[in-house]
C-alpha cells in the first residue's frame, strides 16, 4: 500500500504540464571538466511533453526492485529503498529523457531538495541551448564550459566580476535543468528550477556502481573538482535510491556541479553540490 501511494505521488508530479511542488532557494550551476565514477551507462527511449520546471507525462511500467537498505518501510512509515527505486523507475520510464536535479550542502551533505525536468528528445545545438538558457536564467551568454558537442549537458558560465551566474541545458531534451546567480560581494540565488521537491529519495541504500561523471567547480571558472570532492559527493548520492532506480530502465550519466553563490567573501557553509542525473529509457 505504501509503495503504491509513493508511486502515485511521484507520477502525479510528472504528468502533463503539472507543476512540481516545492519551494525555491539559493544556488546555481556551470563549470567544466571531467571526473570519474564507476560502472557503465547508456539511457533512452520513452515520452513526455517538454516543460521547463514542470515534468511531463511519464508512461511505461516499472522494472525490478533495485538496491535497498531495507526491504520494508521502517516503523515510522519511511518507504524502503526498493520502494523508492521502483517509484523512480516508474516516473523515469518515458519516451524521452528526464534530468533529476539533486542538491546537497557541501559541508554536511544535507539534502536540500530535488526536482525532475522531463521532455521528448529534441537535442539542441549551441545557439538553441544558449537561447533557452538566456530566456530561463539570464546566463546563456556565458563561456561554454561543456565543449561544443556534449552528450550530457550544455554548461554556460558568466564570470561574476560583480554579478554572474551559470546555466545548464539538457543535451537530450533542450530544456534548462539548472541555473543560478553567482555574486562577488553578496549571495546569488538559484533561478532554475523554480520549485523543489522534498519527498524521500532513500537513505543508506545498498551502494551500486555509477557511470562516469563530469564535474565543474563554478567557483573556479568551471575547473574539474578534485578527486576527493567528487568521491565525497558521489558517496552521498550512491546512498540514495536514485542510481538503482534509474538503472532499472536503462542507462544514465551524471554531471556534478559545485555551486558557490558567493565567490568574494566565501562562506563554505553556503556552497552546494548539485548533481544532475540525466536518464533515458533503454538508452
Amino acid at each position: 500500500m505504501r509503495g503504491a501511494l509513493l508511486i502515485g505521488l511521484l507520477v502525479a508530479n510528472c504528468g502533463g504540464q503539472v507543476r512540481d511542488e516545492g519551494s525555491a532557494s539559493g544556488g546555481s550551476g556551470g563549470g567544466g571538466g571531467h571526473a570519474t565514477g564507476s560502472g557503465a551507462a547508456a539511457g533512452s527511449g520513452g515520452t513526455v511533453a517538454s516543460g521547463a520546471t514542470t515534468g511531463s507525462g511519464a508512461t511505461g511500467g516499472t522494472a525490478g526492485a533495485g538496491a535497498s537498505g531495507g526491504s520494508t518501510a521502517d516503523a515510522g512509515g519511511t518507504p524502503s529503498c526498493s520502494e523508492v527505486a521502483k517509484a523512480i523507475a516508474k516516473k523515469a520510464q518515458i519516451v524521452g529523457s528526464c534530468t533529476i536535479i539533486v542538491r546537497f550542502t557541501q559541508t554536511t551533505l544535507t539534502l536540500l531538495g530535488h526536482q525532475w525536468v522531463c521532455g521528448t528528445y529534441a537535442p539542441p545545438d549551441e545557439l538553441a541551448a544558449r537561447a533557452t538558457a538566456q530566456q530561463d536564467t539570464g546566463f546563456g551568454s556565458g563561456v561554454l564550459l561543456s565543449g561544443p558537442a556534449p552528450a550530457d549537458a550544455w554548461v554556460f558560465l558568466v564570470e561574476p566580476l560583480d554579478f554572474g551566474g551559470a546555466a545548464v541545458v539538457s543535451a537530450r531534451t533542450g530544456l534548462t535543468v539548472f541555473g543560478g546567480g553567482i555574486v562577488w560581494a553578496g549571495k546569488g540565488d538559484i533561478k532554475w528550477p523554480k520549485t523543489w521537491l522534498h519527498d524521500p529519495l532513500g537513505e543508506d541504500c545498498a551502494p551500486v556502481s555509477l557511470p562516469k561523471v563530469r564535474s565543474f567547480d563554478l567557483g573556479t571558472g568551471g575547473l574539474p573538482l578534485p578527486a576527493g570532492e567528487i568521491d565525497k559527493a558521489l558517496k552521498r548520492v550512491r546512498a540514495t535510491a536514485l542510481p538503482s532506480g534509474l538503472a532499472q530502465i536503462g542507462g544514465y550519466d551524471i554531471v556534478l556541479l559545485r555551486y558557490r553563490p558567493s565567490v568574494g567573501a566565501q562562506d563554505p557553509s553556503s556552497d552546494e553540490y548539485v548533481v544532475l542525473f540525466n536518464s533515458g529509457w533503454m538508452e
